[in-house]
């Protein structure tokens, strides 16, 4: 599959299960001075997660373009060091705003993944929050995964958080295992591959953040005010990772590689490592920032 036909598989998914396809919002995030750059699937939506504002429809399905280059989700030191960070990519979304939750979050996750892109279903792992039984029940119920290959994780891995301050919540994410050869750290003594290892063996492909709660300046958490005991009133969003979805189907080291960005750059792009690589990606979302008509007029704000 190509980078085009998984988006618009993931969108026509979705849309079958009656989300209404919406287009993706701007890089720039355009009231919300907590954030630079849209960095995530879920910024265009914040306000909705906040009760500022109503939601277009119940359930909603996106392609949101999304930059990390400052802030709390900040890849760019990590760009060039591995083969799995990115500082520009899309994130396609489902989102349910007070409609359904974590048990149909998860089971179309998996019907997606194993039924439509007829990923192997040995090769795939589930994680959840340390405390997240009810997520753990669903895999559980809902899905034919090996139940050996559900793991909890704490706050680092599986408590999704948008900035210092905001929306957030336990997560629940689905890594695929590429095989031993894909391991760049073989020859590092110690080091053994396993989900949320360091590795790029273990790729996150989708992640299902159940957004709980808000967090305050103050760094305390208060649970939010659509939140009652039907979980249903809870909002949540599943993010797929569209390059590493492409990069997976390909058998690819490096999910650069993939579609357009293999046009784009040479053959030695993917075995550039470091310094030598950042320019490279500083170039291509500079340009992004141009095509963003409020980037042009500030200063300093694409240096």
């Amino acid at each position: 599959m190509t980078g085009k036909e998984i988006r618009d598989s993931f969108l026509r998914f979705f849309a079958q299960q009656g989300h209404q396809i919406v287009p993706s919002a701007s890089l720039v995030p355009a009231s919300d001075p907590t954030l630079m750059f849209t960095n995530a699937g879920m910024v265009p939506f914040k306000n909705i997660f906040l009760g500022i504002e109503k939601p277009p429809h119940p359930r909603v399905v996106d392609s949101q373009k999304c930059l990390r280059v400052s802030g709390k989700h900040n890849d760019l030191e990590e760009v060039g060091r591995d083969t799995y960070h990115h500082t520009f990519f899309e994130m396609l979304g489902n989102w349910s705003f007070g409609d359904y939750y974590k048990k149909d979050a998860i089971l179309w996750a998996w019907q997606l993944l194993t039924d439509v892109w007829k990923l192997p279903k040995d090769k795939l792992w589930a994680t959840v929050y340390k405390t997240d039984d009810e997520a753990e029940e669903w895999w559980r119920k809902q899905t034919d995964i090996n139940r050996d290959q559900i793991q909890r994780f704490g706050e680092k891995d599986n408590f999704w958080e948008m900035g210092e301050t905001g929306p957030c919540g336990p997560c629940s994410e689905i890594h695929i295992d590429r095989g031993p050869g894909m391991c760049e750290r073989e020859n590092t003594p110690g080091h053994v591959c396993a989900v949320n290892g360091g590795c790029p063996r273990y790729i996150e492909l989708w992640n299902l953040v159940f957004i709980q709660y808000n967090r305050s300046a103050d760094q305390s958490l208060t649970e939010r005010h659509l939140l009652s005991r039907d979980c249903r009133s809870c909002p949540c969003g599943g993010v797929c990772h569209h390059r590493r979805r492409g990069a997976n189907q390909r058998g690819a080291r490096v999910r650069l590689t993939a579609d357009h960005a293999s046009r784009v750059a040479s053959r030695s792009f993917a075995r550039l490592r470091g310094s030598i690589f950042l320019p490279s990606h500083r170039e291509r979302y500079s340009a992004l920032c141009l095509g963003v008509s409020r980037i042009g007029r500030t200063e300093g704000l694409c240096h």
